[in-house]
């Protein structure tokens, strides 16, 4: 990928779900790829896991690779979680398993260690800094590669 081009910075981004409902981002960093790919880093917040929290979706060509949700003291660290979606797509690294090769370098975590609340995932994650945007595209392009 290439650097990021701040001067790209747009101030809306809205992305159309499966469902017809349009989800509208407050800020996005839009830059292409190497690869012709259009790479789309979109800042929003919504209400889950019981309060309402910073959003960071990865999107390639308008394709949500990974999402990434604030921690429960996001107020204080600035910190974000990711989870590690399998090979397969289906599911999610649990926290009994060990994390994948792939994510060697990376600070993981099990998700419900720093979202605690009902129905928080017992899965592996990604915990990267709201403004460590390599670090989240590294995680995008490994679950997109993932991807079949």
């Amino acid at each position: 990928m290439k650097a990021i081009d701040l001067s790209r910075v747009t101030k809306k981004y809205e992305h159309v779900w499966p469902d017809g409902s349009t989800e509208t981002y407050y800020g996005a960093l839009e830059f292409p790829s190497d690869e012709g790919i259009t790479v789309v880093a979109a800042f929003t917040s919504r209400y889950v896991f019981n309060r309402d929290r910073r959003r960071v979706v990865i999107f390639f060509d308008d394709y949500p690779a990974v999402e990434f949700n604030a921690t429960d003291d996001y107020a204080t660290t600035g910190e974000l979680l990711s989870l590690i979606r399998r090979r397969s797509g289906r599911d999610y690294y649990s926290s009994d398993e060990p994390t994948p090769p792939e994510y060697m370098g990376f600070n993981t975590i099990v998700y419900s260690e720093r979202i605690q609340q009902p129905g928080a995932y017992h899965c592996i994650a990604v915990v990267v800094n709201i403004v460590d945007i390599r670090s989240m595209l590294q995680h995008a392009l490994i679950q997109w590669g993932w991807r079949s």
